[in-house]
């Protein structure tokens, strides 16, 4: 597949889901779906519900993550010993970052631009590769 990118360059913002309509100028792009970002997702969700998570109207957080599903390493030797399922030992990406409000796009990062503030995904679905303006719009 092509490579894509998602910018979120600060200035370039765009109208984005998790902010509700407003003019995304900070996005807090967590790259990757392990226990960290699971973490975080997490807390947010959890500070949501309780009415304690009111980030700016102008920011977003993005999850970036090849898989759906993370496994939760823990449980991988009862996995392995047939103890477990495979949905009893992962975690479905889909539902958190929907619960903490955040935007989630399913590629690999390939490469992060810290200076340009541009990270290059690679979509795993057919076809060229997932070019996103900040907006969640393919373009």
């Amino acid at each position: 597949a092509d490579p894509g990118r998602v910018s979120e360059a600060m200035g370039r913002g765009a109208m984005g889901p998790s902010s509700g309509g407003a003019f995304v100028k900070k996005d807090l792009v967590l790259v990757g779906g392990g226990h960290a970002h699971v973490g975080v997702l997490k807390m947010i969700a959890m500070a949501r519900m309780q009415g304690r998570w009111k980030p700016a109207a102008d920011t977003r957080v993005t999850l970036i993550a090849k898989e759906t599903h993370t496994p939760y390493s823990g449980m991988l030797p009862g996995y392995v010993a047939g103890h477990y399922t495979h949905d009893e030992c992962h975690i479905d990406l889909v539902p958190l970052a929907r619960l903490a409000g955040c935007r989630l796009i399913h590629a690999a990062a390939l490469k992060i631009d810290p200076h340009g503030k541009v990270v290059h995904v690679t979509s795993r679905f057919g076809g060229g590769g997932w070019s996103g303006s900040g907006n969640g719009q393919a373009t």
